[in-house]
């Protein structure tokens, strides 16, 4: 469970959150992330993964480019493993990334 923290003044820590308990409860601090180097978002500007308010408008945009993604499945199966909550995963926002983990899917089933 990721502990609660004061918001910072700057609001720089949005949430609140403490972003070193937050790592340890996606078990990311030893782990070797290879296949994000070659991520077709990495350092992508003007395409928002994590949209909220501008959902409908963003969220084609990040899909297409997860569409097009050399590592897309690795991407994925990061999201669902983790059980990350929020935004565009692998292609998926996160209530296509619950259907895909409940029907039992398996690498190289997502289109």
């Amino acid at each position: 469970m990721t502990t609660r923290k004061k918001p910072t003044e700057t609001g720089g820590n949005r949430g609140g959150y403490d972003y070193v308990q937050l790592l340890s409860d996606f078990d990311l601090v030893l782990k070797k992330f290879d296949w994000m180097d070659d991520a077709a978002c990495r350092g992508l500007s003007g395409v928002n993964f994590f949209p909220e308010e501008t959902y409908n408008v963003d969220a084609p945009k990040a899909m297409a480019v997860c569409k097009q993604c050399p590592v897309r499945e690795d991407c994925l199966d990061f999201a669902v493993q983790n059980n990350v909550k929020y935004g565009i995963w692998g292609g998926l926002n996160p209530v296509q990334r619950k259907r895909y983990l409940r029907h039992g899917f398996e690498r190289g089933t997502v289109e």
